[in-house]
């Protein structure tokens, strides 16, 4: 009887079957592994390894990759991942393409960069797993902080745009106080002209109402903003 290292679909633990039946169990869980379809599919992933269609589109999409045509680069990956869906360095690939040689790190980029990381991780081999289990965890640790940083540039950005909304509702009414008191003077009566003064007064209130708005926003996003970068310096 000879024993065939394996590794069950169920727990991923390392088990020895005999390679002659057709089926063993997995003695950690239990779970019934098909011996045979097992080997092969081992032995099919050694044989992509050295196929020259694989290395030629893996070297396409790095190719692409390196020239900074992401998108031309990413179809390959995902077109090898069809192919190829048990090798780690084709999940690397993707990742590094997607999220641009792990600098643009954006919310909706997060929960497909998990998991393709997961998977790159599980279908790693034993000498593989500790380098893509390293590897996961950096991205994650630059993945947060990539979108804090972004979340605070927005943050900057929306506090500029008040900014310049408050000035603006400051301009308008002075502006308008301004017409309004020069159409009320000038009335006397006229019908036109006093209507004229009371729509003036009318924006001159909406703008201090809307000044007063804006900058209850920025002041809670500045805060807010302050309180971020005081948690990062921890």
């Amino acid at each position: 009887m000879a024993l065939k290292a394996l590794k069950c679909p169920n727990c991923e633990a390392n088990i020895q079957v005999d390679d002659k039946r057709d089926f063993g169990f997995c003695s950690y869980c239990g779970t019934q592994v098909q011996v045979r379809e097992v080997v092969e599919v081992r032995y099919s992933g050694s044989v992509e390894a050295a196929d020259g269609e694989y290395i030629k589109k893996l070297e396409a999409g790095k190719a692409f990759h390196k020239i900074g045509d992401f998108y031309k680069a990413e179809m390959i990956y995902m077109e090898m991942l069809r192919e190829y869906p048990g090798r780690a360095e084709v999940y690397e690939g993707l990742i590094c393409t997607i999220t641009r040689n792990y600098t643009l790190f954006i919310s909706e980029n997060m929960e497909r960069a998990y998991t393709l990381m997961d998977k790159m991780v599980l279908v790693a081999s034993d000498d593989e797993k500790q380098h893509y289990t390293e590897l996961r965890e950096k991205v994650i640790g630059w993945f947060n902080e990539g979108v804090m940083k972004q979340a605070r540039e927005n943050e900057l950005a929306e506090i500029a745009r008040l900014n310049k909304m408050i000035r603006e509702n400051i301009v308008i009414a002075i502006a308008a106080f301004v017409f309004a008191f020069a159409m009320l003077g000038l009335a006397k009566g006229d019908y036109v002209l006093s209507r004229l003064g009371l729509l003036a007064c009318i924006a001159a209130v909406w703008s201090l109402v809307m000044f007063i708005k804006n900058g209850q926003k920025r002041d809670a996003l500045m805060k807010k903003n302050n309180q971020m970068n005081d948690d990062s310096t921890l």
